[in-house]
């Protein structure tokens, strides 16, 4: 008996210290539809099913393989598959949104300069955009249900870090700060300013409000992330004083740079959703970058030597029994 939890006792230390497996894996996801392979494509219009199967073909290369399952949500608590969110390129909320001409919308679907993030361009006062333009994802806001919030859960995964473009979109309920609703001191901030927060399974990432046009690139009340996009920064224009003629709703652009463990205590443990909150308006998000483990495996060795000790044990204890009878 004590031989026997012994070589027990052997082969668990084995497989837990030699014989597991973590694999790592890093996925950038464009949204686009003239995308080459690894990469799938997305065509704009397309809803949170067609997203669902093209996230699951970007990280495993199977649009089935169930490694993500994308949620909706109308109030932010109840969650609902398959809707929520879509890919679009000329969305501009509402005509709202300003850019670095008086003629030239900036949006994650139209140019931020080009750089390895870039997006489209955009035909002047074309809405939608036409001419060369980029796919990102916006939550589904514009139809007869408002979803204020989409969710990527992921099966089997972890994620370690992240890192997207976002947009804060401005909206014609809210198009002055101070038609906003009612003044908070304590946060700085009105009951209706449009924003966005990110946050995990394990609590919020970041939220960052929607800022006026001309009130300068200053960090919105409450980040903790720089919001420099990737690129020659012709997007923080739309916040620092190229305000497109009277425009005045509030909105906001940027890239959040790595968010890591190190970032926020939501991303320190094991992450296993992602979800994208606004309310009042519209959000959307590109080029969002994950990076994750899968769960450990045993390596084939070690499951080799583990079997070999417990049919060991086995035929021992069949030779005990015998001798016993």
């Amino acid at each position: 008996m004590r031989k026997a939890m012994v070589w027990a006792s052997l082969a668990a230390a084995l497989l837990l210290t030699t014989g597991v497996r973590a694999d790592a894996g890093s996925v950038m996801l464009n949204f686009n539809s003239n995308n080459t392979l690894p990469t799938p494509s997305l065509a704009a219009g397309s809803g949170a099913g067609a997203i669902q199967n093209y996230l699951n073909q970007a990280i495993c290369g199977s649009s089935n393989c169930g490694a993500v399952t994308v949620y909706g949500s109308t109030d932010g608590v109840n969650y609902t598959q398959g809707v929520g969110v879509v890919a679009d390129a000329g969305y501009d909320g509402e005509g709202h949104v300003v850019g670095a001409t008086q003629t030239t919308p900036v949006t994650l679907g139209t140019s931020d300069n080009g750089g390895a993030f870039a997006h489209g361009t955009c035909t002047a006062n074309a809405n939608p955009c036409t001419g060369s333009v980029d796919n990102f994802l916006r939550n589904d806001g514009q139809g007869s249900t408002v979803y204020t919030s989409f969710r990527f859960v992921f099966n089997n995964m972890s994620i370690t870090s992240v890192q997207f473009d976002y947009e804060i979109f401005p909206d014609g309920t809210c198009a002055t700060l101070g038609s906003c609703g009612s003044y908070n001191n304590g946060t700085g901030t009105y009951a209706n300013q449009p924003d966005l927060t990110f946050s995990t399974n394990l609590g919020t990432v970041m939220h960052l409000y929607g800022l006026a046009p001309g009130t300068g690139a200053s960090q919105p009340i409450g980040a903790t992330i720089p919001m420099n996009m990737t690129g020659t920064g012709a997007e923080l224009t739309k916040i620092s004083g190229l305000s497109n003629g009277s425009e005045a709703a509030p909105q906001l652009i940027g890239n959040t740079g790595l968010l890591t463990n190190t970032s926020s205590n939501a991303l320190n443990g094991n992450v296993t959703s992602l979800t994208f909150s606004d309310w009042p308006a519209t959000i959307g998000i590109d080029n969002l970058t994950i990076n994750y483990n899968t769960p450990q495996v045993p390596e084939p060795a070690s499951m080799l030597l583990l079997g070999s000790g417990l049919a060991g044990l086995y035929a021992r204890r069949r030779r005990q029994q015998g001798r016993q009878s």
